[in-house]
């Protein structure tokens, strides 16, 4: 994935290039790597020609699903990995950087997700969630207190 964001850090042109999804959380060990199915990147007013470009990388590199109104702009394919690519218009206020490339907060990623409100990112939100509360140990603790 490195090498992915790498290239596309240098070709596309934006205010600002953001890791985020997925791939983000499992860099702050919250997924497991073998988990991660895509690559999601965050670009904040991203230029004309980098639009031309994401489009033209979604129609010569489809990938099996298409954007559908939902707040992903483009999605391709680079060799296997999907990516999927979301715009935004305000900066995102992190300090999180891998190799000098900007990573999401964990709060906006969550936030993100639950707009999304699939099944999928319902899941993986409980997974994350157990990492840091259990009921079952909660109420085995209160039971001793």
């Amino acid at each position: 994935m490195k090498e992915i964001i790498k290239h596309y850090k240098t070709l596309l042109t934006c205010d600002q290039f953001v890791i985020t999804g997925s791939y983000a959380l499992s860099l702050m060990g919250l997924v497991e790597p073998s988990k991660v199915g895509d690559l999601d990147l965050l670009l904040v007013n991203p230029t004309d020609e980098t639009k031309n470009i994401l489009e033209r990388l979604q129609k010569e590199s489809p990938a099996k699903t298409s954007p559908s109104g939902g707040s992903v702009q483009f999605i391709f394919m680079h060799d296997r990995t999907k990516v999927d690519v979301f715009f935004d218009t305000k900066k995102i206020d992190s300090d999180l950087f891998c190799d000098g490339v900007q990573v999401n907060i964990v709060s906006n990623i969550i936030s993100a997700k639950r707009k999304a409100n699939r099944m999928k990112d319902w899941i993986q939100l409980r997974r994350i969630a157990g990492k840091f509360f259990n009921q079952s140990e909660f109420t085995a603790f209160l039971d001793k207190q």
